[in-house]
């Protein structure tokens, strides 16, 4: 007997009402007598959690009922065979593909996961077609090149499904279809009550297990949706099937719909969408601190997207967070630095490159001092790469030492340390040489476990301490049981096993990390819950924050089959792209009704740079035109400010003069505008006030503009993550190098220019911020917008910047600006031509009421390297600063009149935009 209970969307905590009925009517504290099924592992531990805290609420001791999902309830059945992973499946269908290379072309990663996914649907929307019978479906088409494709997959698939029989195999598909072979065969007693939670819609395979658990069990429960809305259709579906499983019984729960509030957000970029995100939940808890943490959830459509920017920013803000499904390995920083380490064998040891990876701080296959002197030693001989070209590098470095009559620019090195230095990088070469040559990847796996057992990679990451350790720890046993999964991938393939060059084995190993999970962040059941949206099956949040809602990812591009037609996908029962988008619209409705208090939806209005619309399942009433605007470093309830206050002085309002008309007309301006006014009146003119902009060209290089951008991210990135974990500069650069690189759409080789160069400037980053250190300074505001406004010539002018760091100590701050191009000088200073470093400190000086003690230019320039500049100090601040308000004055003035002067003596007019409409410029 089947008990349909059926309810809208709109209906909460029907879990909840079930078990509270189970548990008053149940006669007995055991109730392992009730099985209980539910589509996600994340709705199933929030039920065994809520079960567990009902019953012992009744009884201090329980036996429980049996909690699985699909999944976990096939894999607890014994088979005659192993397990395989989906890596380990990869790899396989990689290797059948290349055997065959006539058959798709180059098996490129994309095409091995459509092929994967072809296998998959196959096994589990047409569990009992046989290869017999596809192959006999093929002749429908009357397309003899489509015919073939078709015929060359179904071949494939033959030999994927020989292969893993001989082997002795199961993948994921297998393991359910053996489930109910088992299941169907089983003698054991029948459970009393089965419990269906949350289930939508359902594939054959799975249909097959349910029904022959229905017939297995006295009695069925099952919580399902239905409605007069066209959303319903599709778990109407699957009620329709339940109904022709048993005799059954619909019980129609209440349809009254608790329709939550919604609010909707648009936000510039996706980082300022998080940001928002986060701002809003402080502001929540705020004011409804009754709200557990663990009751608010943020979900996206694509949490790829998202994930990397989620730790980052829920971290910053100080929000306790669980996230869910976690990182893949590609994104661990010792599997990063492992996988440039080979990268850098393959490539022949580019300097810049192999510098970077010995001194990794994953790896340290030198000590600082040495790789100091070898980067000396590189340097001065030439060294482009090659690990001839290193060990000549020695012998040309001894010979240019031995000529040079004075040494007051070179580090005091005897023959015997050059010689030692040598000894070391020799010894590395030929470890890292037996990876030059071609090996099975057998040989590959063990070549590079002995690797990692040489360079002491275990005992390095167990000196970690605290949060950052657990997660490499963790990142390195994942990485490691993942090299076991690839050589499952060897064993099984029959005949003789081929050699592959270090290229493949990367591209493997690549492949393999990009598609492993190895950590959940945070707690299961503490704090904000950040999960993908299909996990939010069956769950109620209190509030609900649903994010990245742009018609990319919802629902996103869901091209043809390349592979097969659509004739073939609805002959087999496949899901074909209407499908999927009609189950994505689904899920958004479904989403949107959810909460039991408030949904807030948001969307960012660009991507990239490139404009993007909000998803056409959105409603036009929650379609919001202008990005939401917010401050920076705003302070959120009192144990923030308690916490903020400790680190710095809190920023005060903009200053405002007495005298200030609110009718008078008003200049407002960035300070790098008047600059550029101050350089060039002329160039000012045409780009600010006509509004005439170059037509940037299309170019392979990467611009100015595109690396100062990177820097500057970096840079942010970098010295947030400082302000909590400050011992950690290394582990941290590489954080925020990888996290900002990998959210790019950048080549490899530009990722690879950049994090070269960075890497190679490190050094000398950090022997800055240890002097500051030492003097008390302290990383506390990064990216700060500032605003001051004044008086000039009767005229309110409102100057605006943003800083790209301030350091504090109790003495008084320190303004640093980064640049990536050439730095200004003291002598910019004196003639008004730079304003940015003495203006931020003017408007910081009013606001934070400490004294400025100096401003810094860190220069980052991706060929001349790293260069401080000292702009001016605690002694000669006042008088700069006085100097640089007097230019802004009268520049000010001089933009209310509309005057622009021609300058004269212009510099740098043959990189000048607008040169070939200006009477200075000569050709």
């Amino acid at each position: 007997m089947i008990e349909i209970r059926v309810a809208s969307f709109g209906a909460k905590e029907r879990t909840s009402k079930l078990f509270k009925e189970l548990i008053r009517t149940w006669k007995t504290n055991d109730f392992s007598r009730i099985l209980y099924i539910t589509p996600t592992s994340k709705k199933l531990r929030f039920s065994i959690r809520k079960f567990e805290k009902l019953a012992l609420e009744r009884s201090p001791a329980i036996i429980p009922p049996d909690f699985f999902t699909l999944n976990t309830l096939a894999s607890s059945y014994h088979f005659a065979g192993i397990p395989l992973a989906d890596i380990t499946k990869h790899i396989i269908i990689e290797k059948l593909m290349a055997k065959n290379p006539g058959t798709f072309g180059v098996p490129s990663t994309g095409l091995v996961n459509q092929v994967s996914k072809f296998i998959k649907e196959i096994k589990t929307y047409s569990p009992y077609r046989n290869s017999a019978q596809l192959k006999l479906d093929t002749k429908t088409i009357r397309n003899s090149s489509v015919q073939e494709k078709a015929l060359k997959l179904i071949n494939l698939y033959s030999a994927y499904s020989r292969l893993l029989k001989k082997a002795g195999l199961l993948d994921p598909e297998d393991i359910m279809k053996r489930a109910f072979l088992a299941l169907r065969k089983s003698k054991d007693p029948c459970k009393k009550i089965l419990i269906l939670d949350s289930f939508y819609d359902i594939t054959s395979v799975e249909e097959m297990l349910i029904r022959e658990l229905i017939k297995k069990t006295e009695k069925t429960i099952a919580l399902v949706w239905d409605g007069e809305e066209e959303i319903y259709s599709i778990p109407r579906i699957f009620k329709e099937k339940l109904e022709t499983m048993e005799d059954y019984e619909i019980i129609k729960e209440p349809f009254k719909e608790d329709s939550p509030q919604i609010e909707s957000f648009a936000y510039k970029t996706r980082e300022e969408e998080l940001e928002g995100i986060a701002r809003k939940i402080k502001d929540l808890k705020c004011v409804h601190p009754e709200i557990p943490l663990n009751k608010i959830f943020v979900t996206f459509p694509a949490m790829e997207n998202c994930s990397l920017y989620v730790a980052r920013i829920f971290e910053k803000y100080g929000i306790q967070f669980s996230l869910s499904p976690g990182y893949t390995l590609q994104s661990a920083p010792p599997i990063t630095a492992i996988i440039s380490l080979l990268e850098t064998i393959y490539r022949e040891y580019p300097r810049d490159k192999f510098l970077g990876t010995l001194r990794s701080p994953y790896l340290k296959l030198i000590s600082e001092e040495d790789f100091a002197h070898l980067s000396h030693i590189s340097l001065k001989a030439g060294v482009v790469r090659g690990a001839r070209s290193w060990e000549d590098g020695f012998n040309i470095y001894m010979h240019w030492l031995a000529n040079k009559r004075s040494h007051k620019d070179s580090p005091r090195l005897s023959r015997k340390d050059i010689e030692s230095i040598k000894l070391k990088i020799k010894k590395i070469f030929k470890k890292l040489g037996h990876f030059r040559t071609r090996h099975s990847l057998a040989e590959f796996v063990s070549l590079l476990k002995e690797l990692l057992d040489w360079m002491g990679i275990r005992e390095r990451i167990k000196e970690e301490k605290g949060e950052l350790g657990d997660r490499d720890d963790k990142a390195l046993k994942s990485f490691l049981c993942l090299l076991d999964e690839i050589l499952t991938a060897e064993k099984v393939w029959p005949g003789k096993k081929g050699k592959i060059s270090l290229e493949k084995f990367i591209k493997i190993l690549k492949m393999s990390a990009a598609n492993s999970e190895y950590i959940r962040k945070g707690k299961e059941f503490e704090g904000v819950q950040i999960l993908g949206y299909l996990e939010t099956r069956g769950l109620d949040p209190e509030v609900l924050f649903f994010g990245g809602l742009t018609d990319e990812d919802l629902p996103g591009t869901h091209y043809q089959d390349i592979l097969l037609p659509d004739s073939l996908r609805q002959r087999w029962s496949l899901p074909t792209p209407e499908n999927i988008v009609e189950r994505k619209k689904l899920h958004y409705q479904r989403l949107i009704k959810s909460a039991k208090r408030k949904v807030f939806l948001s969307y960012p209005l660009t991507v990239d740079e490139a404009l993007v619309a909000p998803t056409p399942f959105m409603d036009d009433k929650f379609k919001v035109r202008k990005p939401e605007k917010f401050a920076k470093n705003i302070i959120y309830g009192e144990e923030d400010g308690e916490r903020l206050k400790k680190s710095a002085p809190r920023l005060r309002k903009a200053v405002s003069f007495p005298d200030s008309s609110s009718t008078e007309r008003t200049l407002s301006i960035h300070v790098t505008d008047l600059e550029k006014f101050a350089r060039c009146p002329f160039q000012y003119y045409v780009e600010k006030t006509l509004g005439i902009e170059p037509v940037e060209e299309p170019t392979e290089y990467m611009s100015g503009v595109d690396y100062g951008r990177i820097v500057h991210d970096i840079m942010k990135v970098l010295y947030e993550r400082i302000k909590s974990h400050p011992a950690h500069f290394e582990k941290s650069f590489e954080y925020a190098l990888e996290s900002v690189l990998k959210n790019l759409r950048l080549g490899e080789f530009w990722q690879e220019v950049i994090r070269d160069r960075l890497n190679l400037m490190r050094d000398d980053l950090l022997h800055c911020d240890e002097e500051l250190k030492r003097d008390g300074f302290r990383p506390t505001y990064m990216e700060l917008s500032q605003r001051i406004s004044f008086k000039s010539s009767g005229q309110k002018i409102i100057l605006k910047g943003r800083l790209d760091r301030v350091d504090i100590s109790e003495r008084g701050f320190v303004v640093i600006d980064y640049k990536t191009g050439k730095a200004p000088t003291k002598a910019d200073l004196e003639k008004g031509l730079h304003l940015q470093i003495p203006i931020y400190a003017w408007m910081l000086k009013k606001h934070l009421r400490i004294p400025p003690s100096g401003g810094l230019i860190y220069t980052l320039d991706m060929e001349k390297g790293f260069r401080r500049v000292t702009l001016f100090n605690r002694e000669d601040a006042d008088q700069v600063i006085s100097r640089s308000v007097r230019f802004v004055k009268q520049y000010s003035s001089m933009l209310k009149e509309g005057k622009f002067p021609k300058n004269e003596k212009p510099k740098n007019c043959r990189n000048c935009n607008c040169k070939f409409v200006c009477e200075n410029f000569e050709g």
